[in-house]
């Protein structure tokens, strides 16, 4: 299957993962290869000064206010995944965080936090929360949640993008199906 996300495919031929491991790496060493092609030399030899690598939290950005040209982000999307349980290897293995409880309570779109006394700024977001509330009330508090950090993600965005600076942010569509 083409997802990073746990799907199941029932029709899936089961493989021996060392040679799925195997052509996986063919795959990268050709990529990296002609990525490698097209980057300019005076970068590949001095990548210390190009490498910036920062792991960060879009709703805290370290940039002073209307300084960014532009912001491309693939946020997470409602309820859908655990992005702390789905990334946890990554995490422990990189040593972001030696508790991945109080960790995950930090994702963007976890349903282990919730907010008293914020209100959400759009209509729309609250008209979603109000009809979820009907079905579901701890539904609807993580909807919540969720819409309340994005609402801060896209403040973070508009307090550092410069005048006319522009944003972009891949949204999918998602459903989300209650009894």
């Amino acid at each position: 299957m083409g997802s990073t996300k746990p799907t199941r495919d029932f029709k899936k031929k089961i493989q021996k993962p060392i040679i799925c491991f195997k052509r996986h790496l063919k795959k990268m060493e050709r990529a990296n290869k002609e990525f490698r092609s097209i980057v300019p030399e005076h970068i590949k030899y001095n990548l210390d000064e190009y490498l910036n690598i920062k792991r960060g939290d879009a709703r805290r950005q370290p940039v002073d206010d209307k300084t960014v040209d532009i912001q491309i982000t693939s946020s997470p999307y409602v309820t859908s995944y655990e992005y702390a349980d789905l990334h946890q290897l990554s995490t422990l293995w990189l040593e972001y965080t030696p508790d991945l409880t109080e960790y995950r309570k930090e994702f963007i779109g976890t349903a282990h936090k919730r907010y008293e006394g914020r209100q959400l700024k759009s209509k729309i977001a609250q008209s979603v929360v109000n009809q979820m509330d009907v079905q579901d009330q701890k539904m609807a508090k993580e909807i919540e949640a969720f819409f309340i950090d994005m609402q801060e993600g896209f403040d973070e965005t508009y307090r550092i993008l410069k005048p006319g600076g522009r944003c972009c942010y891949v949204i999918g569509n998602n459903y989300l199906l209650t009894n």
